[in-house]
């Protein structure tokens, strides 16, 4: 059993809690109650035997304090452990005088928070007398260090003349803490944090409410282009601002910062700790909010939606709440399989309520439409149309029907119906206004541009996809560009491939898709494991083969150089290599009959390149059975048969004619007869353009 010291230098090891460092909280969180329950059997003015305990012990006590002050906002805890902390260091004088002037600010807060909340006018003094303390010393220490504490009892004094309604003076207090930072360029999180107390105060003053907006942006912008979504202080800043966009009835605006804010709220949700005082104010501000959205926006704000649905359902309890499926974050998750296999648990559990509106059976039906369960998706989309026209011009949700129309047209996409899909593409663009719809909507427009090879077009829409999803206001979206701009790439290289022309420009957009994908893996620290359940990522694998075994079979013909002749072997060998890699996700994450069916077709051409006909046979075969799955409704034999069933067909009958005449196999299979029987070459890619697909 460990003595009471060496209990202490335990603890204290453990609990690395830094109150500057919002991610510190998580982790720490576990170790309160047993640093409590320890503290609670020391004796009132004890002392260790050594400096080295005695230490030990002051710095547990001010870490949790801190906890008490800037994660629970509990000053009577706080005020507890700082006041064991100060006699401390009377008795003993161990403290720097940065360390002093730490202390002295935490207690000045604690008072200061203590007034706030008893109102207890003498409080003010004694946050005064610490604040001055630390003030005063600032030119006789002159350490940058010791600066920010001066600066930080600035910024308590200037809480003080803010709770009293002294705007203009703290103001004052905040802009000189803030100077100081700014000239040791120390723009950290706690000047941020100061920054979004002064937007507010700015905000308090009147005919200055442009101004605080700005400010609020501008923090705004610091928060992109960080990892916030474990951080309190963000989630602070994001509150801060819905509040002053609810009171410039900006409730879209404030419906996304809300949306932020229950998404740190949830992944760093606890039933067995107190949440971080900001919180307090969220169930309040979250539901006013929601009752002021247009009915047809409220399903664009997913996290906001079914944080407000726990809140009125409480008697289940919050941590036993089911959560409402929100199939939207799968484009932006790469359509990683879990992540499918998640929203649709929970669409499938959502269909047991005994009363569902149209925005519960667009998620249901958008989950569905991730398996291809197009039954399901064409009756889900159809309820809640019919929902939608039940109801008044003025009520109807265009976003709602939107999402009906997209999930119809998918289905005829699905089904080579090209332009029934972009009929319906076309009418729910119109009406869509979530970017989440809009990104998807063009992804899709893109992609049947694509299947009816008009190359020209579909490559247009796609670099208009990942040029609106880029935008800096649309980065939830960011995991969907790679699959954007390897869409663009593809149908780059096609209408280059088409037209005869040079497909450089295309090959380096697909290597750089795949060194973007590699970046937002690393961004959102998703393994080579985890990539493989990506569909997304799938077809980038599966894309790269077929480019490579397209432009092998255009050009092997052609040479007569037995160096070249065994390069463009390679290059069948990689993209069956590519191909066979792409088969396999797509099985494991149990693709539908019509992907596996286009992987079999090009492993099918790739054996004939390496004039491997049993293998080649084999593969169109297999793809030949998952087409006709895919396609059901084709007859057989018939003029209506899928283009995919005809192609099949049409090659393995030429290899059954290639048995018999051993004829040269290329050429059956150059994708532009004409212009290679007039000897039409593209030049300018070589071999070692082409490897540049090649898995690295």
């Amino acid at each position: 059993m460990l003595t009471r010291a060496q209990k202490l230098l335990s603890l204290h090891s453990k609990f690395d809690y830094d109150w500057n460092q919002s991610q510190t909280a998580a982790p720490n969180l576990s170790l309160i109650p047993e640093i409590e329950s320890f503290l609670q059997e020391i004796p009132d003015g004890f002392i260790f035997d050594d400096v080295e305990h005695n230490k030990a012990y002051y710095q547990l006590l001010y870490k949790l304090s801190t906890y008490y002050l800037h994660y629970a906002r509990d000053h009577k805890n706080a005020l507890k452990r700082l006041t064991v902390a100060e006699n401390l260091h009377k008795k003993l004088s161990f403290l720097n005088a940065e360390e002093m002037a730490s202390l002295y600010n935490d207690l000045a807060y604690a008072y200061q928070i203590k007034m706030q909340k008893e109102g207890h006018k003498k409080d003010t003094d004694i946050v005064f007398g610490y604040c001055n303390q630390v003030i005063e010393q600032e030119e006789k220490v002159g350490t940058k260090a010791y600066g920010k504490k001066a600066a930080y009892a600035k910024i308590v004094i200037g809480h003080i003349y803010r709770d009293n309604g002294e705007f203009g003076t703290a103001e004052r207090y905040y802009r000189a803490a803030l100077t100081f930072y700014e000239s040791i360029d120390s723009l950290d999180e706690q000047y941020i944090r100061l920054k979004n107390t002064l937007a507010q105060v700015v905000n308090a003053q009147r005919d200055r409410t442009r101004e605080a907006g700005e400010i609020f942006e501008e923090i705004s912008e610091y928060w992109s282009k960080r990892d916030c979504s474990r951080n309190h202080y963000a989630a602070n800043h994001f509150l801060a601002y819905a509040n002053y966009c609810c009171k410039n009835e900006n409730y879209p605006q404030a419906a996304k910062l809300l949306d932020k804010v229950v998404g740190i709220y949830n992944q760093t949700h606890t039933k067995d700790h107190v949440d971080y005082f900001v919180f307090a104010d969220l169930p309040k501000l979250a539901q006013a909010v929601y009752e002021k959205l247009p009915e047809q926006e409220k399903a664009s704000y997913a996290g906001l939606n079914e944080y407000v649905y726990n809140l009125k359902h409480p008697k289940l309890g919050l941590m036993k709440m089911p959560k409402r499926p929100n199939p939207r974050i799968i484009p932006s998750h790469f359509r990683l399989q879990p992540c499918i296999d998640e929203e649709l648990t929970k669409a499938t559990a959502l269909l047991e309520e005994k009363k569902l509106d149209s925005a519960d059976y667009v998620d249901i039906g958008l989950a569905f439409l991730e398996i291809g369960d197009w039954p399901s998706v064409i009756k889900y989309s159809l309820e809640a149309l019919k929902l939608e026209e039940e109801k008044t011009l003025d009520k109807r949700s265009n976003e709602i029907i939107a999402s009906a129309h997209y999930m119809i047209a998918t289905q005829k996409r699905e089904l080579n119906d090209c332009d029934g899909a972009l009929s319906q593409y076309t009418i729910a663009i119109g009406l869509a206004q979530s970017p989440w719809l809009k990104s998807n909507l063009l992804r899709n427009m893109g992609l049947v541009h694509l299947k009816k090879q008009d190359y020209i077009a579909a490559a247009k829409i796609f670099k208009e996809a990942f040029d609106f999803t880029n935008q800096e206001s649309n980065l939830e979206l960011r995991g969907s560009l790679p699959a954007l701009y390897n869409y663009y790439g593809l149908s780059l290289i096609k209408a280059a491939l088409k037209s005869n022309q040079d497909p450089a420009v295309g090959i380096k957009v697909l290597e750089e898709t795949t060194q973007l994908y590699k970046a937002i893996f690393k961004e959102k620290n998703i393994i080579e494991a985890g990539q493989r359940r990506s569909h997304d990522w799938q077809s980038h694998q599966f894309h790269r083969g077929m480019i490579l075994c397209e432009l092998a079979e255009k050009h092997y013909k052609h040479t007569e150089d037995d160096k070249s002749s065994a390069d463009y072997q390679n290059m069948f060998r990689n993209a069956e290599e590519l191909l066979l890699g792409a088969l396999a996700g797509r099985k494991e994450n149990k693709a539908d009959d019509q992907r596996l069916g286009d992987v079999y077709v090009w492993l099918g051409r790739t054996a004939v390149g390496l004039k491997n006909i049993k293998m080649a046979t084999e593969y169109f075969e297999r793809a030949l059975v998952h087409y006709k799955k895919a396609f059901p409704t084709a007859p057989e034999p018939s003029a209506q048969d899928a283009n995919q069933i005809k192609d099949v067909r049409s090659r393995l009958a030429e290899l059954r004619k290639l048995n018999k005449s051993e004829r040269n196999l290329f050429e059956f299979w150059s994708t532009n007869r004409k212009a290679i029987a007039a000897g039409v070459v593209i030049a300018a890619v070589g071999v070692a353009a082409v490897y540049a697909l090649r898995r690295k």
